[in-house]
């Protein structure tokens, strides 16, 4: 629990520190250079002009001469980087004056469009009901959700790229191998749902072919998250489903905070194929694991260094399919597992109704999927068949699938 704890501590000092103070400092500074010169010229020469128009002229001389001090601030804050905390080095979009992008080109910089995607996850089209049996996200991405201050303590990209900061809302719930038949399953996954609110950031970068997704979920594991209700109201519209039974035993509410990263790389790019590493990890009282493996995509496809729907260039000649992306992909990976709540219970609590002991827990696991996605203008449709192997001892593999569109705008 100390290496969490510690772990929290030290991203809340990294980036929380602000540069607000620093900016202010440096903003006033060259405000002060400004008036002073001029009331230098004026000893100089003896006269005393009128009060508008030492007013006008001051004016003018500072909207003239305050981007350079702050241009030279930022430099000074990203050659000081190591020396100060990273949130001294972020810059916000309104402490940056008119005209400044003019004479210094940016490090970074803030898309301009927004999408909503719905996502639907499910098993029964692989004719199962067991394990992970359902989960619904909604995200919304835009430009003015940067300014949440939740955004201080994600993933502070340097680089030169394009960011996107979004929220979603997110619900998972799990059962054991049957759920015709309650009481307590020994030696069977337990009952579990949680519902989670996330906020998350997506750095590209084009130059080093990379990119950086990092997000913080709040939110509850336990009968508040609402998997009972929704899968038993799943069943009820179904056909040839019974009602499910023993969600009387699901692991009780406790509160939930995360925070994950997921590193990608572009390894090769052909005309119509590509090939990614991806790494990533999440901690805290949800989930405690690290992730690496590989992605492959074939087809008409705008690179993975840019948002399908808001950020892809697209040759000219193409006639009426200009706007019609399409491929098919293939993700494996391997999951170095520490810790997860739906098989273990709540990290800071003991009296859950049942629960799976450390010793149960397969700490590797491999998971797979494969898809097909097709991007026309500013809709995308996603189809994926996802496979799991067994997440405890006495186990069996999973698979499910998962629809999703997305709506850019």
């Amino acid at each position: 629990m100390s290496v969490r704890v510690i772990f929290f501590i030290g991203l809340l000092v990294l980036t929380g520190c602000s540069g607000d103070k620093i900016m202010e400092s440096e903003k006033q500074a060259g405000m002060n250079v400004v008036i002073d010169d001029n009331e230098a010229r004026n000893t100089r020469t003896g006269e005393e002009k009128p009060e508008k128009i030492q007013h006008s002229q001051r004016r003018k001389n500072a909207e003239s001469h305050s981007v350079e001090p702050l241009r030279e601030g930022i430099n000074q804050k990203l050659l000081r980087m190591g020396k100060v905390g990273l949130g001294d080095l972020f810059v916000r979009p309104s402490e940056i004056p008119v005209g400044y992008f003019q004479t210094w080109f940016s490090t970074w910089n803030m898309n301009t469009g927004s999408y909503l995607t719905f996502s639907f996850e499910n098993d029964f089209l692989n004719y199962s009901d067991r394990y992970y049996t359902n989960g619904l996200r909604l995200d919304y991405a835009g430009p003015h959700l940067s300014h949440f201050p939740l955004h201080r303590i994600l993933f502070p990209y340097r680089g030169q790229g394009m960011n996107y900061y979004g929220i979603t809302l997110v619900q998972h719930m799990f059962t054991p191998f049957t759920t015709k038949t309650g009481g307590v399953h020994e030696g069977d996954r337990p009952y579990a749902g949680y519902l989670y609110f996330g906020f998350y950031k997506i750095s590209h970068d084009a130059k080093r072919e990379i990119r950086i997704t990092s997000e913080i979920e709040l939110g509850m594991i336990g009968p508040s998250s609402l998997g009972e209700q929704v899968q038993k109201a799943f069943h009820a519209i179904t056909p040839e489903n019974s009602e499910p039974l023993g969600w009387e035993n699901q692991v009780k509410d406790g509160f939930v905070f995360n925070y994950s990263l997921l590193f990608s790389k572009m390894l090769y790019r052909g005309r119509y194929h590509e090939f990614n590493f991806q790494a990533g990890g999440k901690v805290g009282t949800l989930h405690d694991q690290l992730s690496t493996g590989f992605q492959f995509r074939i087809g008409h496809l705008p690179s993975f260094l840019s948002h399908e729907l808001l950020s892809r260039p697209l040759p000219a000649d193409k006639g009426i399919f200009k706007n019609l992306d399409y491929h098919l992909h293939l993700q494996v990976e391997g999951r170095l597992i520490g810790y997860d709540a739906t098989l273990q219970g709540r990290m800071f609590a003991n009296s859950d109704p049942y629960t799976l002991p450390a010793g149960d827990i397969q700490r590797g696991v491999m998971a797979s999927n494969v898809g097909f996605q097709v991007s026309y203008g500013r809709f995308s449709l996603l189809a994926e068949q996802h496979l799991l192997s067994p997440e405890f001892k006495g186990g069996k593999w999973h698979k499910w699938i998962k629809l999703a569109i997305t709506a850019g705008f």
